[in-house]
């Protein structure tokens, strides 16, 4: 046999070890209802402060009819009330928080009102939280749990400079499916 042949084949068996290695780590390293039972005590528990809140979105705001030209009444109680209550909040932000939560890093951010899509809607982002995973997955309670910590500050953040959650329009999310995920982890608690 050649150098070469032998170079070649030296090559192919390491690079073959090395995969049936790293397989053997990741094997190993599975993830099972009983480690998640045993690393994530906080997925046991919920946030109680949450749990009687009542946040508003923007489809329980009140629309024109067609013939005077369709679309949300910004004459309403509710977006009257939320642009005074925003009006407040305007110069505490931008509001960031980051912190880890059961393995999780999450990031709490709410933008400028100068960047928000209007006066009356603040968009919060918690960004970590794996938005798609379903029930059934071993991680998605704490994926939720560090979701609903993300809320909280936001909440504390918000009644600590005396505006009341319950009196906003709140967008969890820039994108649809991450508001349905939120708004559905914030009706189950």
């Amino acid at each position: 046999m050649s150098l070469k042949l032998k170079i070649i084949i030296f090559c192919l068996l390491f690079i073959l070890l090395t995969v049936i290695f790293y397989i053997y780590i990741a094997s190993s390293r599975r993830i099972t209802p009983e480690t998640v039972k045993e690393t994530s005590p906080i997925a046991k528990t919920t946030i109680p402060e949450l749990k009687n809140k009542k946040f508003i979105s923007i489809s329980q705001v009140e629309t024109l009819p067609e013939s005077r030209g369709g679309g949300l009444n910004k004459d309403s109680n509710i977006i009257t009330l939320s642009t005074f209550n925003l009006k407040k909040l305007s110069s505490r932000l931008p509001f960031l928080y980051e912190e880890e939560i059961n393995g999780i890093k999450i990031y709490v951010t709410i933008a400028n009102d100068s960047v928000m899509p209007n006066e009356w809607t603040l968009v919060v982002n918690i960004y970590g939280p794996d938005y798609l995973l379903g029930p059934q997955d071993l991680l998605y309670s704490e994926n939720r749990q560090a979701f609903l910590v993300g809320a909280q500050k936001v909440v504390n953040f918000l009644e600590e400079n005396r505006v009341n959650p319950e009196e906003i329009i709140i967008e969890w999310g820039e994108t649809e499916y991450i508001r349905k995920k939120s708004d559905e982890w914030l009706k189950n608690i």
